[in-house]
């Protein structure tokens, strides 16, 4: 592969990363905090995208 396939396919998997994070991150925000959301400065196993966390570990408690 040259260097632009290797770059382009790079923006890919990235772009499918985040399009699966935010996935995440929204289905947590309605199942786990139904709530106002209090921004926290520290994260604990957790992804932080736009000021809000999603706690990996509480996905992870009921498997």
């Amino acid at each position: 592969m040259d260097d632009v396939a290797v770059a382009a396919t790079a923006d890919l998997f990235d772009r499918i990363a985040l399009i699966v994070c935010d996935t995440v991150q929204r289905v947590a925000d309605l199942i786990l905090w139904p709530g106002p959301r209090h921004p926290s400065t520290f994260l604990h196993g957790g992804y932080q995208f736009d000021g809000t966390h999603v706690f990996v570990w509480m996905l992870t408690q009921n498997l």
